[in-house]
């Protein structure tokens, strides 16, 4: 039996109980192989560790979430605009998670996640990072001790960390550089911290970290070319100065005209992170084959982020026009045919748990519960948790199959 399972004492016979009371749905262990255990670090997905609840935070964080308020201030009107919701039973998603209102800081949640990316074939974690003294507006800011737990736990069940380093007040490309120094230094020596071989490696040459930057495009390329430069002779300041500080560094495409601003930026490679062509020019899959092309010709890495849907009108429910539904997972699955059609290096997942955008394929459960402002109305009422197409974990063993599909086209190369 392998040890990741043997150690998690939570397994029954075909589920595990959760404290709260919840249930997941776990293939039983005697069927269970070493072959359903492999991984493929070619496959990211983006994870995110801002959850908290009162058993291990002392409250609610993201959970909690507030109704967030329209860009156009007369549709904010008709809603209630800065509620929060009030879990365990009314939180800030379209959907319900097994594991319920889960802190990400508990450390049984954080094994059996591992050993949940790992039943998809997932081997990298791109996790949510912010500077140790900030956060975003809905969660508390998180210390080095709390990414070493994370990154302990992604070492007991074989899966890979990176960091995804998010928007924060006084963001600069200088500041981003630093960033990546401090974690690099804090954190590089760690067995679960990745890192990938660079191309045309010559002997002695180590493997360079990777790093995807949230939101790039809101700073000048030229910034971003004095911290990122490969000509570091002349540029003392750039990452690539040392062996010790070089990473490949991965910008947002956010639209097909930024492209340029990419490679002038000297970025590594570019990610397009949403997972409905509404969002964003970059996400929308017609574009991937010339995008892949693109990054051919400026020696780049393209990684295109592919998701099961989009849903966030639990917390802008004037939002309704950007959903995009699952359609019992064809969605998921022709956003990978797509991705897979452009032979990518990398496949990037959004998301493993982004409860608040709908984009997770972590196991959900349906519910129906009496909530404050169900979908940001102003009374009382039932809302509805729907449940996935099959069981619980349907994107699980969906996301392994597809991966397969991925690791296969990657071989025949």
């Amino acid at each position: 039996m392998p040890e990741l399972l043997a150690s998690v004492t939570l397994i029954d016979k075909n589920a595990i109980t959760y404290s709260t009371g919840f249930e997941i749905y776990i293939q039983p262990l005697d069927e269970v192989s070493e072959e359903i255990l492999d991984v493929d670090e070619n496959i990211h997905a983006f994870y995110y560790a801002w959850y908290g609840n009162e058993e291990f935070d002392e409250g609610y964080y993201h959970w909690n979430h507030r109704f967030l308020p329209s860009w156009d201030a007369d549709s904010s009107k008709l809603y209630a605009i800065g509620e929060r919701h009030t879990p365990p039973h009314d939180i800030g998603a379209n959907f319900y998670p097994s594991l319920g209102t889960y802190s990400s800081s508990d450390p049984m949640v954080q094994k059996l996640h591992m050993y949940l990316l790992k039943k998809a074939k997932i081997g990298v974690i791109a996790v949510s990072w912010y500077p140790n003294d900030k956060s975003d507006d809905e969660g508390v800011p998180k210390e080095a001790q709390f990414f070493r737990e994370l990154l302990d736990s992604a070492q007991y069940g074989g899966i890979k960390v990176c960091f995804h380093i998010e928007p924060y007040e006084g963001r600069t490309a200088q500041s981003v550089a630093e960033d990546m120094k401090y974690i690099i230094k804090t954190f590089g020596d760690h067995d679960a911290f990745y890192r990938r071989k660079r191309p045309n490696a010559k002997l002695g040459e180590w493997d360079l970290p990777m790093f995807y930057i949230y939101d790039s495009y809101r700073i000048p390329a030229s910034e971003w070319k004095k911290v990122l430069s490969h000509d570091h002779r002349n540029n003392p300041t750039s990452i690539r100065s040392s062996p010790e500080t070089d990473a490949f560094v991965i910008g947002l495409l956010l639209q097909t005209k930024d492209l340029k601003e990419i490679a002038d930026s000297e970025f590594d490679g570019f990610y397009t992170y949403f997972a409905s062509g509404k969002v964003s020019q970059g996400a929308t899959q017609q574009n991937w084959k010339t995008y892949a092309n693109f990054a051919k010709s400026n020696n780049l890495i393209f990684i295109p982020s592919v998701g099961p849907g989009y849903v966030d009108t639990n917390i802008r429910p004037w939002n309704s026009g950007m959903t995009v539904d699952r359609r019992g997972g064809n969605t998921y699955r022709e956003s990978w045919q797509a991705a897979i059609k452009c032979r990518p290096e990398i496949v990037s997942i959004t998301s493993f748990n982004e409860w608040h955008e709908g984009t997770q394929i972590e196991p959900a459960v349906s519910k129906m519960a009496t909530v404050k402002h169900p979908l940001g109305s102003f009374t009382e009422g039932k809302f509805n948790y729907p449940s996935y197409a099959s069981e619980p974990g349907y994107y699980l063993s969906l996301t392994r199959q597809l991966a397969n599909d991925f690791s296969k086209s990657a071989v025949q190369v």
